[in-house]
């Protein structure tokens, strides 16, 4: 039987893909605590903190109020249930099939950013109510999260896919913005699809915030980005567009030509060749017909 877990996002368990219903309240936080420290030995002490979030029962009826509360998750999770007794406390026994943050985990150590990036469903444990865990456990995580993304990132712009970063990258500056790898892979990625001017606006947006809520000067690796940007250096990259010429303004004859590229449509020729000596109009009839031409139809060239 087939258990998942999942806390990269709200908290969630599953059994053979059905969702299990976890109660709300402190058997929540307790799982939570146990997944965000898989197969590790945690102490009663610890996770009385935790549940209790800072204000635990004494400590006469810690201990077995713990019990009480592992007790009834362990019934919620049924088949599902991973969390075995130690000695003076407890630990979620999983593997990488069963948590997704083993699977993060083990994607980033291989390299694979992108699909480690992707199986972040966030904000993190948003439904699991305790300032201690999103205080203490949450921000470490979430940084590896933000490190991996960062890196799936550099890729995509080593790969020349600046002008579809533009939009992602504005996203997480505004929701990071004191991140500076983000702000200077958002001037990267302007650069590399022609706007300079936009990339260096960035860097002056981003200097004038960190100067008057830090009273710092961006660091060394966003000042390298913005010579970058500065020096012209940071080349364009993306595809680059195939137009037509412009047709001429004042188009006669050549009438019956154009009919027999149009009937050609109908005969499904994928190429049609247009013959004849020099000066007499071969491109001029291939550009005017082909502006005009139905979406779809073959392509004309000239000889």
């Amino acid at each position: 039987m087939a258990a998942e877990y999942r806390v990269l996002g709200p908290l969630e368990v599953l059994h053979d893909g059905v969702p299990v219903a976890v109660p709300a309240g402190r058997c929540r936080v307790l799982l939570a605590t146990l997944l965000l420290r898989p197969n590790r030995f945690v102490s009663v002490d610890e996770l009385v903190e935790r549940v209790w979030d800072g204000v635990p029962p004494t400590a006469d009826r810690a201990a077995k109020t713990l019990q009480m509360v592992v007790a009834r998750l362990r019934q919620a999770l049924g088949e599902a249930n991973r969390v075995q007794t130690s000695r003076g406390g407890y630990r979620a026994s999983v593997d990488d099939s069963e948590l997704d943050l083993l699977r993060f985990r083990s994607l980033v150590a291989r390299g694979d950013f992108t699909a480690a990036a992707g199986l972040w469903r966030g904000p993190m444990l948003s439904d699991v109510r305790s300032d201690a865990l999103h205080r203490h456990d949450v921000p470490p995580v979430t940084e590896e999260w933000l490190l991996a993304l960062e890196r799936r990132i550099a890729a995509d712009l080593d790969a020349g896919r600046a002008a579809d970063l533009v939009a992602e990258l504005r996203a997480l500056t505004a929701e990071h913005p004191f991140r500076e790898t983000f702000r200077g892979q958002l001037m990267l990625a302007l650069a590399q699809a022609g706007q300079q001017a936009a990339a260096l606006t960035v860097y002056q947006d981003v200097r004038a915030l960190l100067s008057d809520e830090l009273g710092v000067d961006p660091g060394a690796e966003l000042r390298a980005v913005h010579q970058q940007v500065l020096s012209g250096s940071v080349r364009v990259r993306g595809p680059v567009p195939r137009q037509l010429p412009t047709t001429v303004p004042r188009f006669v004859g050549r009438t019956s030509e154009l009919d027999d590229l149009t009937g050609l449509v109908r005969d499904d020729l994928v190429v049609a060749a247009i013959t004849g000596t020099a000066g007499v109009g071969k491109t001029t009839l291939a550009v005017h017909w082909a502006r005009g031409r139905p979406t779809g139809s073959p392509t004309a060239s000239s000889t």
